[in-house]
């Protein structure tokens, strides 16, 4: 019976620990990778919405600045600045994370990672031609070189900007590979079961309490949480390193990236910083309550104890 005992016990500690290591990155999952807010406050401290901005007018500038007249070309950045705007990014950005974070958690039953680009289109024709019109032409041999180069303009946008209708995420990326899809499937069969995380952490508690008593119960069950957080440190220190890894591997000082004023694997480094940063609260978070059980269950044996030395001298 004592061996029994002390199997269960050991079985019960271990669960608590790995309750807890679950529980720590739950917590740190929908606190970072789960969380829309999140996403928009890294993209919005580091001005990722006006990349989309910078680089069609980065094309045009490149491609067809030399070939344009002064006004026209005015008339044109006006259009793009209003046509792709930092706040446009943002809107469908938000739209495409909030789509697949609810799909990820079961509240959405249909992954849409579409961008419909035509509204888009229209608005920047719209823009060009109410620009175009609204120019004053000093002379009329100006506003022939307008009129010559309207056609020309037209051309180097469809040539340079390679706007489509719409723009399909979910299709050639890594969304598309099948062991992405076998993820997110398996995702979102368990992610329903983290809501009962909590019970099972109270449940183990509970159990602890029944075989060792109160005290050493909570002391256990405490001592357990701070092991977990222990082994999660562990796990994101390696994770760190992987990641860092896959970044020098993977993402590259592109060019492009860098002409925009941004540097790819700078941007990935911040928001991996940002990620480990928002598990390591949680599990310095989960460490300090297993402090405290700990401590608590350290303080009622210590009164047990002096309660039965008093019982016993008196």
């Amino acid at each position: 019976m004592k061996y029994f005992r002390l199997l269960v016990f050991i079985i019960l500690f271990f669960g608590v620990v790995a309750a807890g290591m679950v529980t720590c990155f739950g917590l740190g999952s929908e606190a970072s990778l789960l969380n829309a807010d999140f996403y928009e406050q890294q993209f919005t401290r580091h001005n990722i919405y006006e990349l989309s901005q910078r680089y069609v007018l980065m094309e045009i500038r490149s491609g067809i600045n030399q070939q344009l007249a002064e006004p026209v070309r005015d008339a044109l950045m006006h259009a793009i600045e209003r046509s792709f705007s930092p706040e446009w990014t943002r809107q469908e950005t938000s739209r495409l994370i909030e789509n697949l974070l609810g799909y990820l958690k079961n509240q959405e039953d249909v992954l849409d990672l579409t961008i419909d680009l035509r509204p888009r289109q229209n608005l920047l024709l719209q823009e060009y031609i109410q620009q175009f019109r609204t120019l004053p032409p000093a002379n009329s041999a100006l506003a022939d070189m307008i009129e010559q180069q309207s056609e020309r303009l037209l051309s180097h946008i469809s040539q340079f900007l390679h706007l489509p209708e719409t723009i399909d995420i979910t299709q050639n990326t890594v969304f598309s590979r099948p062991e992405t899809q076998q993820y997110m499937q398996a995702f979102r069969q368990y992610y329903p079961y983290t809501a009962y995380l909590y019970y099972v952490l109270l449940g183990l508690l509970a159990m602890l309490i029944l075989v060792r008593g109160f005290a050493a119960g909570l002391r256990w069950f405490g001592l357990g949480l701070v092991l977990a957080s222990i082994l999660c440190l562990v796990a994101l220190n390696a994770g760190d390193v992987r990641v860092e890894r896959y970044i020098i591997e993977h993402v590259t000082d592109n060019s492009n990236w860098l002409s925009l004023g941004a540097n790819p694997a700078v941007l990935a480094r911040i928001l991996k910083t940002a990620v480990q940063a928002a598990f390591m609260k949680t599990t310095l978070m989960l460490g300090g309550v297993g402090v405290l059980l700990a401590g608590c269950g350290f303080y009622w044996e210590r009164l047990q104890r002096h309660s039965h030395q008093s019982r016993f001298g008196a």
